[in-house]
């Protein structure tokens, strides 16, 4: 009943509490470290894409890896290519998880509702991300079980 009251005395704004406050603050400092963790990831996942593209490039003047397989060079270019992609594509959330820690810590220390509601933006903006992400992911999962299923039996008639 407290908090119903606190809610309409400041003119249907939300109040923070100091406990809030501190789960806040926990967050913002998870948040931070789990952006920066995703930076260096992406980070290598980009140079792991520039690397495959450089190999691809030694592929094509050494003779070595056309007698394993006639089209690493197409792989290597593919794959290197998705690699960096994938990586820009993943540096809009990552560094959106940033922009709510940071929100967030200036929202605690003035007192700011809108860096609060920035903050709360961002997350959402990162758990959409990340929830297509996942429904594009089981998605393909399904297609390629499918698929694999459907070879699968194909291959039987010829055995």
């Amino acid at each position: 009943m407290e908090m119903n009251q606190e809610w309409n005395q400041a003119g249907n704004q939300l109040v923070v509490d100091d406990e809030m406050k501190k789960s806040l603050s926990t967050i913002a400092s998870w948040t931070t470290f789990l952006s920066i963790v995703a930076f260096v990831m992406l980070t290598l996942t980009v140079l792991a894409g520039v690397m495959m593209l450089a190999s691809s490039h030694a592929a094509q003047e050494m003779d070595v890896y056309r007698s394993v397989y006639k089209d690493t060079q197409t792989i290597l270019t593919v794959t290197g290519i998705l690699y960096i992609v994938i990586g820009l594509i993943f540096f809009i959330p990552a560094s959106k998880l940033y922009g709510a820690a940071s929100a967030v810590k200036k929202a605690i220390s003035a007192n700011d509702n809108e860096s609060l509601a920035k903050a709360f933006r961002n997350w959402k903006f990162v758990s959409q991300f990340y929830g297509w992400v996942v429904i594009i992911s089981l998605l393909l999962t399904v297609v390629a079980c499918v698929y694999g299923i459907t070879a699968a039996r194909h291959m039987s008639y010829y055995y």
